[in-house]
């Protein structure tokens, strides 16, 4: 009785690895990348240097501005984390975290839980009181 082995039928390649195989491997290749760079959308252009990239505004509890900063594109050729900025009209050289640093500290630190119950409190009882 044959074993399972010899029943096995011996595959060719898959491949053709001639010159020939390979120059039109490639070539479907190629076509491929054609044809899905054909389908992309276009680049968007750069922005123009020193043109405003971003706003940051800090409102107040009324709705106010308190502070802003006004970020600007980078010019080419200069460190790409760090931008121009205006704060509060005046011009800074900045990098994203000092931005991120310097609207923290305007940002007053919320209230505790505690807190803002002690102040529920006191206004319900000043509204029974009356």
């Amino acid at each position: 009785m044959p074993t399972f082995k010899s029943r096995k039928r011996i595959k060719r390649g898959r491949w053709d690895n001639s010159p020939e195989g390979i120059r039109r491997r490639n070539a479907e290749a190629d076509a491929k990348r054609e044809a899905l760079a054909a389908s992309l959308p276009p680049v968007p252009d750069d922005p123009v240097p020193m043109s405003v990239w971003q706003t940051v505004l800090v409102l107040d509890a009324h709705g106010e501005v308190m502070h802003s900063i006004v970020l600007r594109v980078p010019m080419p050729g200069f460190r790409c984390d760090q931008h121009a900025a205006e704060v509060d009209g005046r011009r800074e050289l900045l990098t994203a975290t000092a931005a991120g640093r310097l609207v923290a500290g305007w940002i007053a630190p919320r209230p505790s839980v505690a807190l803002q119950a002690d102040l529920r409190r006191e206004a319900i009882s000043l509204a029974m009181e009356q």
